[in-house]
């Protein structure tokens, strides 16, 4: 299974020691796979991101034939109470991305307009310190130190940036959108859902193929104390 940093990372870093619910998924059935014998899917649950939860499909392909795999062919069926449909759809992997481009558009719009309005600010103190009576030496220390702070905002938001960053690269990279699987070739996609935050069974069912592939998991909520 491939090593998905950024789940982790989110995990690790979105909260301040306390606890917080977890969407956990156990497999419960693998057999209920596709009639044609070639085209051989496997799943697995990877984890919960908070903004969503995510499952990966692998795939291989030992027909004659190129299989076209799509998001579309894609759903979770679950029946509990408090999910709003019982067949829930991936969110669209280029909705993902959007929501991510403009959050960084954000993130760049308040970096610019807060290092400008802490440049002008930092300008002024040093004038009125010396204007109030202090000395040269002091409002330059005060203008080094208010630099530095301006400079560890600036480190702050680029930081904020490069993961959004990184996991607009992931969603690129390995979240299904449309693909197309060569004859004797394989392929390996994550798919992520609306957090629902449920317990009981559901269903992840791949349509790609002539007969559906279903796969059965448990859902349940967990508790996770989050580290400082």
């Amino acid at each position: 299974m491939k090593n998905h940093l950024f789940l982790l990372s989110l995990l690790l870093l979105s909260s301040c020691s306390r606890k917080v619910l977890v969407q956990e998924a156990y497999l419960i059935e693998t057999d209920r796979k596709s009639a044609n014998s070639d085209i051989d899917i496997r799943t697995h649950y990877v984890g919960d991101a908070f903004q969503y939860i995510t499952f990966q499909i692998d795939i291989e392909n030992n027909s004659q034939d190129t299989l076209f795999v799509s998001e579309r062919d894609v759903e979770l069926r679950t029946r509990h109470e408090r999910s709003r449909r019982g067949n829930i759809a991936p969110i669209r992997k280029e909705q993902l991305i959007q929501d991510l481009v403009a959050e960084q558009e954000q993130l760049q719009y308040e970096k610019q307009a807060n290092t400008a309005t802490s440049v002008v600010f930092s300008g002024l103190n040093v004038v009125t310190r010396i204007i109030a009576g202090g000395t040269p030496t002091d409002a330059v220390i005060q203008g080094t130190v208010r630099a530095a702070d301006i400079m560890e905002e600036r480190r702050q938001y680029n930081a904020a940036q490069g993961s959004i960053e990184d996991q607009i690269i992931y969603l690129e990279d390995y979240t299904l959108g449309e693909d197309f699987i060569s004859p004797g070739e394989s392929g390996s996609y994550d798919v992520h859902f609306e957090r629902l935050l449920i317990e009981g069974r559901c269903e992840l069912v791949i349509y790609s193929t002539e007969n559906p592939h279903a796969t059965q998991y448990e859902f349940e909520v967990q508790k996770v104390r989050m580290r400082d």
